[in-house]
């Protein structure tokens, strides 16, 4: 008799679950609010009210793409600080993501995207778990106050 195989879970799928999970964890650290902020177009809505915030990352995942569900290589912004800031004054921006940033994260991503790690189905799992443990802590100090 032969063994049953065991259907993987496709990595498309891990990766919306962390998406999702790691989007939480950046709005609710960052309080729904533009980081760069202050100005009345980061609190402009759209049509049906909405105030859009963008999940920017700090280090691009497109040359670091194992950065790319950690919390720490993302802050919140308005359209405008996202794509008519961030990505045109990049000399800026840099200056401002290390004086914004506490030390020690800016150093943790530093440290980070020096070891490069491949997005492989373990890993991505570790990820989740790490996640979720953030979620839960998130939750609980919600119930708490």
């Amino acid at each position: 008799m032969k063994a049953k195989k065991v259907k993987q879970e496709k990595i498309s799928t891990i990766k919306n679950r962390l998406k999702k999970l790691v989007d939480f964890v950046v709005r609710t650290r960052d309080e729904g609010k533009c980081q760069k902020g202050g100005m009345p177009y980061c609190l402009k809505a759209n049509k049906h009210g909405t105030v859009i915030l963008h999940a920017s990352h700090i280090f691009p995942v497109g040359l670091f793409p194992w950065m790319r569900y950690n919390p720490d290589n993302i802050k919140l912004l308005c359209y405008y600080h996202h794509f008519r800031w961030w990505h045109v004054s990049i000399v800026e921006a840099a200056l401002w993501v290390s004086l914004y940033l506490p030390r020690e994260r800016f150093g943790g991503l530093l440290d980070e995207s020096k070891f490069p790690r491949q997005m492989n189905r373990e890993e991505l799992y570790n990820i989740e778990a790490n996640l979720l443990m953030e979620v839960d802590n998130i939750k609980e100090s919600n119930i708490l106050n």
